[in-house]
């Protein structure tokens, strides 16, 4: 009877170790593409690595990594395909980063678009928001009266507001409950 029971215990803690382990292998592996980025009114912050309207697009790939693809037009786009992310550059005017854009849905059919979806958080500080592709257009009017924003804008399926020295532009789903994509605009 006490055999049995030693037994049948190991054996669950064996079983229990192997679900530890297989969280903390998953947790590791998901961790490898997400991304932490947080957006205070002056600057914003990407797994813990401070960038303003100065940095240059080096100063992202230090971070990111070396984008997937770089297209060339009147900017330079670098899209990070496993990230879901792609950033403008302006290369007429001293290289300046010129906007960040986030897809939280992969059905955007533009030649530099992300092959994938972002999966990390984003963060509003002031606000105390997270964004992600269930926020609509409700919920961020009543955050931006919350704190005082009267910028809120809605033109068709976008809207865009100031947070402090930056400009967000949300394309939306056709009834505006969704954000398909999410822009940072430094200019």
């Amino acid at each position: 009877m006490i055999l049995t029971f030693i037994v049948i215990r190991h054996f669950n803690e064996i079983r229990i170790m192997k679900y530890v382990l297989t969280f903390i292998f998953l947790v590791v592996l998901n961790s490898a593409f997400a991304q932490i980025i947080v957006i205070n009114k002056d600057h914003i912050v990407i797994n813990g690595n401070r960038l303003d309207s100065t940095s240059l697009i080096d100063d992202y790939i230090a971070i990111l990594g070396k984008p997937d693809r770089k297209f060339e037009g009147a900017n330079n786009i670098y899209t990070y395909d496993d990230l879901g992310i792609y950033i403008y550059e302006n290369y007429h005017d001293g290289n300046k980063i010129i906007e960040v854009s986030i897809d939280f849905r992969k059905d955007r059919e533009l030649d530099f678009s992300p092959k994938h979806k972002f999966k990390g958080i984003i963060l509003l500080s002031e606000y105390n928001m997270k964004l992600n592709k269930h926020i609509g257009v409700r919920k961020m009017k009543k955050k931006c009266e919350k704190h005082h924003n009267k910028s809120l804008e809605l033109e068709f399926g976008d809207s865009q507001f100031e947070y402090g020295s930056f400009l967000f532009l949300f394309e939306h789903n056709f009834w505006l409950t969704k954000t398909k994509n999410f822009t940072i605009d430094f200019d």
